[in-house]
């Protein structure tokens, strides 16, 4: 590992630290964070200034002290989401919908793996018929996004989705598909609650962005995930 990557990633490391300790003891004031944390004063001025201008954090002052709180940017609608999205299968469910699939039935996993390598061939738009038919093949040597779930029970769970107004139906041919209502909304809420949800699951999707989301964030302006989460791939 190169040194500047080295770096790059104490410093991100450091900065999340930070961030955590303020959202579980808010109100400390500077000393009092540079004292706890064991952080040098200059150091951890810089990285506040950086959290205060991603609006992550907030500086209340009491006449005396400058007193640190985390931002409350999770909203009543995030919150419903984040609720559905903490159980494992609906979490799974989601991450198949956001990461692109072969969106044909195959017959074998030779010819499954094969149709992953080619574009073209890659979907966000499923069955439940698809989604068992992936249930087989689509699991990594470490099963990270196995469902371990047949037909009636991802059925069960797509409607829970449908519910919460995550994903909606559409109607291809004689099939009723499913899609996420709104992929880029839901692909920046998992990375901003990836702490609160499940970090390697997630941040394996993140490997297998073949839809160029991030860049997407990038392009708009909303990168303040990018320069804060410590992940490998934002390195």
């Amino acid at each position: 590992m190169g040194l500047m990557k080295k770096r790059g990633i104490i410093k991100l490391k450091t900065r999340k630290s930070i961030y955590n300790y303020i959202v579980k003891h808010p109100g400390l004031h500077f000393r009092e964070l540079s004292r706890e944390l064991k952080i040098p004063k200059s150091t951890l001025d810089y990285h506040l200034t950086f959290l205060k201008k991603l609006e992550l954090i907030k500086v209340k002052s009491n006449g005396r002290y400058n007193r640190y709180y985390a931002m409350n940017k999770v909203d009543r609608r995030d919150k419903e989401l984040l609720n559905v999205l903490r159980q494992d299968v609906p979490l799974k469910l989601v991450i198949h919908l956001i990461v692109k699939g072969p969106g044909d039935i195959y017959k074998d996993e030779k010819t499954f793996w094969k149709a992953i390598d080619n574009p073209d061939n890659l979907t966000n738009l499923f069955s439940v018929k698809e989604l068992v038919e992936l249930e087989k093949y689509w699991n990594w040597d470490n099963g990270i996004f196995k469902l371990n779930k047949g037909r009636t029970s991802i059925d069960f769970h797509l409607n829970k989705l449908l519910k919460a107004n995550i994903i909606e139906k559409i109607r291809v041919g004689k099939e009723i598909k499913y899609k996420l209502k709104d992929r880029y909304l839901i692909y920046c809420l998992l990375i901003e609650n990836n702490e609160a949800l499940s970090n390697e699951l997630i941040d394996t999707m993140l490997l297998y962005d073949n839809d160029g989301i991030i860049n997407f964030y990038i392009n708009r302006g909303i990168d303040a995930f990018l320069e804060f989460w410590p992940n490998p791939i934002y390195i």
